[in-house]
């Protein structure tokens, strides 16, 4: 990660068999969280506001994902959000939805657009349903490489110029359209970006973040039952196609979302409703 999270008096206590290990992710944690205080030798007793097991290392790491679970245990016992340093990722949003056809793509990337103009950010859109241009990118910079490369290169453990494999839409975000990416390859290109924030938009994101927003289509008969894990839940009654003449315009060729219409309007709510720290779990529905 390029930059650190700053905790406040948060001790950790890292209890693994492997003294080594120990002591590499106690170094890990320093250099990514400076100030938070480590203890490695596995003495019972103490109080510690996160605690690291054997069991927990298929669960929680790479320890770029276990600052994050951290930063939810401290909000819990001080309800207080984390300040981060000036670089780097500062906040992360996932998009979901169990049916194709909700409005998914549509909803979450006008979402990164206002994002990266309310915030005045570095926003990365990572579209995990395929490849290509995400639909309703306006393309201002053509990516230099294939996100399919990208994927191979994070998955042999090599060091890839994340940038190179990035579009820029108009608004503001970069984007990368990928094929169901594990949590390995979102977490490399989140933190090889430089981006201060991403929104991520897939059927299935192997990935928490800081709020994870479901999106249904509220005319679709074939709606599944809630994720239990969506921290929002968007009823969009849009259609599959696009209809509303004010939100969506038709170039000649690509249908693309107007930000200045009702959609783009609705979804600023949302992005009020997601950013308010009260707002978490909140049903929330757009009237486009």
């Amino acid at each position: 990660m390029r930059s650190a999270f700053c905790f406040g008096k948060m001790r950790i206590s890292i209890r693994l068999a492997d003294p080594g290990m120990a002591m590499k992710l106690a170094k890990r944690f320093a250099e990514l969280a400076p100030g938070i205080e480590t203890d490695t030798v596995n003495e019972d007793g103490g109080e510690y506001d996160f605690v690291i097991t054997e069991d927990d290392l298929e669960a929680i790491f790479p320890v770029s994902e276990a600052l994050n679970r951290m930063e939810g245990q401290y909000f819990k016992r001080t309800g207080k959000r984390l300040q981060r340093a000036n670089k780097g990722p500062k906040g992360l949003f996932i998009f979901t939805s169990g049916t194709g056809g909700s409005g998914l793509t549509a909803v979450s990337l006008t979402f990164a657009r206002i994002m990266a103009g309310k915030l005045n950010g570095r926003v990365l859109y990572i579209s995990g349903d395929g490849y290509g241009q995400p639909d309703y990118l306006e393309c201002v910079k053509v990516p230099e490489r294939q996100s399919m490369e990208l994927m191979y290169l994070l998955r042999t453990g090599a060091d890839p110029v994340v940038g190179a494999y990035l579009s820029k839409d108009r608004y503001g975000p970069l984007a990368i359209s990928l094929k169901d990416p594990d949590r390995e390859t979102l977490l490399g290109i989140i933190e090889g970006s430089g981006c201060e924030y991403a929104v991520i938009s897939g059927r299935k994101v192997p990935i928490d973040g800081n709020a994870r927003i479901e999106v249904i289509n509220a005319m679709d008969r074939r709606r599944p039952a809630p994720d239990p894990d969506a921290d929002v839940t968007v009823y969009n009654r849009g259609q599959t196609i696009p209809r509303d003449e004010d939100s969506f315009t038709w170039d000649g060729q690509d249908v693309k979302i107007s930000m200045s219409g009702d959609f783009a309007l609705q979804v600023g709510k949302l992005f009020r409703e997601v950013m308010d720290e009260y707002g978490y779990g909140r049903t929330w529905q757009n009237g486009a």
